[in-house]
């Protein structure tokens, strides 16, 4: 894959876990505050380098794997679950916890069991044939 088309994956990727680090760390706290501004870009950066990594066809390491597919998969649970029942629904006033409280959850737990997948059959697919005596 050439680097445009790996920027072009990776660029909403990343917006999307900076955005997703911001909103849970500022929902804990409370606030906008620079913690989690610091939280949000520290989480793109390592979901953007696993990402560049896994499409460059390098072999990644289990646990970036992991990280970087609960990182993705949660932020657009967390996405589709709070901008989703605004947009569909605008009256109903408790939408977004669909997000923070299940969607975002399930996504997280379900991006880090297939990083998990991604991790263990690129390992498998590459591991050196066995020398025939």
């Amino acid at each position: 894959m050439n680097k445009t088309a790996k920027c072009l994956v990776i660029a909403p990727a990343t917006v999307l876990v900076c955005f997703f680090a911001m909103a849970l760390v500022n929902l804990f706290i409370g606030g906008y505050g620079i913690l989690g501004l610091l939280a949000g870009v520290a989480a793109a950066y390592f979901t953007a380098r696993s990402l560049w990594q896994g499409l460059s066809g390098e072999v990644i390491d289990m646990r970036s794997a992991m990280t970087a597919g609960a990182l993705l998969l949660g932020s657009l649970g967390f996405a589709g679950g709070f901008f989703g029942p605004m947009l569909l629904v605008p009256e109903a006033n408790q939408g977004p916890l669909l997000g923070i409280f299940i969607t975002g959850p399930l996504g997280f737990v379900a991006g880090a069991v297939a990083g998990w997948a991604y991790a263990w059959r690129s390992k498998v697919r590459r591991k050196p044939a066995a020398p025939v005596a």
